[in-house]
């Protein structure tokens, strides 16, 4: 075997051979869809993870919302908290003035 500065010649050019390089390029694409899947991975993780927190979020502050009405309820202070009385007459006063407009508009 002859050798050009201490390496053999068939070294020299295997490294230029398609077959070589096509399984380097094959194998650099199979890494990096491995690595895009990781990440498409992670990201929906991450996600499902910030849904999740804020669906913990909601269900605490309705709890905390259910259990701040029974108690007073059972303690008698909720209807001087919300005075629900004047509210549904408030309401009231503006469904039926709303009603009357666009009976007088559409008539």
């Amino acid at each position: 075997m002859t050798r050009i500065s201490g390496r053999a010649i068939s070294h020299c050019f295997c490294r230029f051979r398609p077959e070589d390089r096509r399984r380097r390029d094959w194998t650099a694409f199979a890494s990096n869809v491995g690595k895009a899947r990781i990440l498409r991975h992670d990201a929906v993780e991450v996600r499902l993870r910030w849904a999740g927190a804020i669906l913990l979020l909601l269900v605490v502050a309705a709890a905390a919302c259910l259990t701040v009405r029974y108690y007073g309820l059972r303690v008698g202070w909720w209807n001087s908290l919300l005075p629900m009385q004047e509210v549904r007459s408030a309401i009231n006063a503006v469904f039926s003035s709303a009603h009357a407009l666009f009976a007088r508009i559409f008539s």
